[in-house]
This record gives structure tokens, sequence and C-alpha cells, in this order.
């Protein structure tokens, strides 16, 4: 019996633990955002965090933030959403199965909008929404959704 009741103590502590873990890098998320803001001297607006990604639109000034913890680097953008020649949703595909092919299943693996500059030589930006790797398969179509919605706030 009391076997049980210390591996319940543990999960119960572990999930307490990752959900702060959690929390707080969404904290350190926001702050980047809002520094890469200041340095703009804009106010980001409302701010959508999720996974290790956080971004923000103000439309008024016409920017867009993003920011995303990559293993051990930050990748940050300030878009000037006034000079975008397009924003593509772009639902990306990955494959699992055996080596010899048989029972080969499609899976989604990433949802991103791709913000095309018009810029000769650049290729935009590209800002995650999901990711396989990063974010929980139940999360899928809520951020997908998101991915939409920014997609349509940058259009306006």
């Amino acid at each position: 019996m009391t076997v049980i009741t210390i591996i319940l103590v543990l999960v119960v502590a572990s999930a307490i633990l990752f959900h702060r873990l959690r929390k707080q890098s969404a904290v350190d998320l926001a702050g980047k955002l809002k520094e890469l803001a200041d340095r703009h001297q804009v106010n980001p607006g409302t701010i959508f965090t999720t996974g290790n990604r956080a971004m923000s639109i103000n439309k008024a000034a016409g920017f867009l933030f993003y920011v995303e913890q990559q293993e051990d680097r930050l990748i940050s953008h300030a878009v000037d959403i006034t000079r975008l020649k397009g924003v593509e949703l772009i639902k990306r595909h990955g494959f699992s199965g055996s080596a010899s092919g048989a029972d080969v299943k499609q899976h989604l693996a990433a949802i991103d909008l791709h913000l095309n500059t018009g810029l000769q030589g650049s290729d935009g930006y590209v800002l995650s929404f999901y990711s396989e790797k990063q974010d929980q398969v139940s999360d899928m179509k809520m951020l997908f959704q998101k991915a939409w919605h920014w997609k349509r706030l940058m259009l306006r």
C-alpha cells in the first residue's frame, strides 16, 4: 500500500512541476516578445503563447512579433505586415510505417504560416503553429484554427 502511495505522490508532483515549468516558459516567451516590441517602440498588443512559441500583432502600427524557442536558440521576427505580399497556410505531412513500405501511414507533421515579403532572395518568414515534436496531437485542431485566424488578421 505504501508503494502505491509513493508512486501516486511522485506522479502528482511530476505533473505539478511540468505544469509550472510550462507556465514559466510561456511567461519567458511573452517577456521576450515584449522586449522585441519595445525595440521597435510598438505596443505588442494581445499575446498568444503555445508550447515553445509566442506571437502578437499590432494592426495600428503594422507589426507582427513572433518568438520561438528551438532547443538552445531563440528565433525572433518583427514583421512589417503592411509590406507582405501574401500569407499562406501550409500543412506539412509526414509518413510512418515499416522500412519495407508496408503499412505506411501519412500524418500531419506541422502547420505553418508562410509570410511572403516579395523581396528578391528572401524566403520570407515561417511561423510555426503546430509541430508534431513540440505539441500534443489533441491541440492540433485548435492550433490549426489559430493559424487560420492569424492569417486572416494579417490580411485584413
